[in-house]
C-alpha cells in the first residue's frame, strides 16, 4: 500500500498493509491512502552530436545524431552549413522555407581539411559508356 504524508506531500511506496491501515487510522489528519500509480521518469532524449567520420572507400562525411538517428553529409565544404536542411512548409510565412540543424563552425573546419573532392564512383568509366551506349 502506498501513503502520503499530508503536511509535505511526500509518498512512501509499497508500506506494509497492516503499518499503512495503523497510520491511516491513528493519524487520519497526517497521512493519506495514495490510489494513482507512480510515474515513471521521462527519459531526457540525449544532445545532438556532431562529428567527422570516414566511410568504408575512405570519403570523410559530417555526421549528425539526433533522436538515435544519424545523417550523414559527403558534399561540398561549402555548401555544408545547409547540408542538414530541408525543405518544410511555414504557415507563418505561407511559403515553403528551408530549416534544419546546422553545424559547428569548427566541424565545418575539419570536414573542410578531410575533404579532397567529389566520392568517386564505384563503377568503373568502362561500365558507365558502355550502359550509356545501351540506352540509345
Amino acid at each position: 500500500m502506498d501513503i502520503r504524508v499530508t503536511s509535505t506531500g511526500k509518498i512512501f511506496y509499497r508500506i506494509d498493509p497492516a503499518v499503512a491501515a495503523l497510520l491511516l487510522e491513528a493519524l487520519p489528519a497526517s497521512f493519506e491512502q495514495v490510489t494513482e500509480p507512480p510515474k515513471p521518469a521521462q527519459p531526457k532524449p540525449a544532445a545532438p552530436t556532431w562529428g567527422i567520420g570516414t566511410d568504408g572507400g575512405g570519403y570523410p562525411f559530417i555526421a549528425y545524431t539526433s533522436g538515435g538517428q544519424t545523417r550523414r553529409y559527403f558534399g561540398s565544404p561549402d555548401d555544408a552549413q545547409n547540408g542538414f536542411k530541408t525543405r518544410v512548409w511555414s504557415g507563418e510565412k505561407q511559403a515553403h522555407i528551408f530549416d534544419g540543424p546546422e553545424p559547428p563552425a569548427n566541424v565545418i573546419e575539419q570536414y573542410r581539411q578531410k575533404h579532397t573532392g567529389p566520392a568517386p564512383s564505384f563503377l568503373t568509366q568502362e561500365y558507365c559508356l558502355t550502359a550509356y551506349k545501351k540506352d540509345k
